[in-house]
């Protein structure tokens, strides 16, 4: 009696296990496929992140290059400031005072779109560095690179609007008469300066999508690297979980073949009895 009932708790336990094991797989797997679907989302906003970067970049390429342009023309009316025709230099005037104006609000937009990119490139950086504090390998080298570069370009910018403005107040104090040499001298050189300014961030913007690209690539490695730990994970935790119902099957078989042979003394002690001597 006593082996019977250990063998029904054997075969019992041995059930039991087994269904834990095939719920384990099955919420493991569960959890793989959740896992996924968050890392692509979050994965798929840094590259929503990238794309808005990148728009910002080319936008502020294009505006940096027409207030090169706008330099120019500044550049242009002053070397004109000189000629002794009073149209002439009334026409320059305008022309300056014009182009400083859009200088200055071409300044203001381009400093905002860059504001922009590198809002989103911040956030970027910051959930990869709590990933790599979470043993994630990412390579956050490309987003510090281009956050570095970004702030340069937004300081020199900023730099930019003293000299745009000592500009435009020296041209609204000369007027229209003849002004010295010496005067309009000293703004062809400042505006030369900012030609040779606007031509390198210019050249540095043009840089920036390659490190944006690089930075991507980042990101996309980072992710391909979470999935394949999410899906190994998944995997041992299958193996684990077979191996451990092959152990409960072992106890299925010894609770069952312990039932048989519990029932075959029985049958053999019925036997002799019932026949006849």
């Amino acid at each position: 009696m006593t082996r019977r009932i250990s063998s029904a708790i054997l075969l019992v336990l041995g059930v039991l296990g087994v269904i834990g094991c095939v719920a384990v797989v099955l919420v493991s797997w569960s959890m793989a496929s959740r896992l996924n679907r968050a890392t692509d989302s979050l994965f798929g906003g840094f590259e929503s992140a990238f794309s808005t970067a990148q728009q910002q970049v080319s936008r502020a390429g294009d505006r940096v290059e027409d207030l090169k342009l706008n330099a120019e023309s500044i550049n242009a009316g002053l070397k004109d400031w000189g000629a002794n025709e009073v149209t002439t230099r009334v026409s320059s005037r305008l022309r300056v005072e014009e182009s400083v104006g859009r200088l200055d609000s071409g300044l203001e937009q381009t400093d905002q779109w860059l504001e922009v990119m590198e809002s989103s490139v911040q956030v970027v950086h910051q959930a990869m560095e709590s990933g790599r504090l979470l043993g994630i390998p990412v390579k956050v080298d490309a987003v510090e690179r281009l956050l570095e570069e970004v702030t340069a370009v937004r300081v020199a910018l900023s730099n930019i609007r003293e000299p745009v403005a000592a500009i435009g107040e020296q041209v609204s104090q000369l007027g229209e008469e003849k002004s010295e040499p010496d005067q309009v001298g000293a703004m062809i050189r400042l505006s030369a300066r900012l030609i040779a300014t606007f031509g390198s961030i210019g050249t540095r913007l043009e840089s920036f999508s390659k490190m944006l690209a690089e930075a991507d690539t980042a990101v996309r490695t980072a992710g391909t690297t979470v999935r394949s730990w999410i899906r190994l994970a998944a995997a041992v935790v299958t193996l684990l979980a077979c191996w451990m119902a092959a152990g409960q099957g072992s106890l299925i078989y010894l609770g069952t073949r312990g039932l048989q042979r519990s029932r075959t003394p029985a049958n053999q002690e019925e036997s002799p009895a019932n026949s006849p001597r």
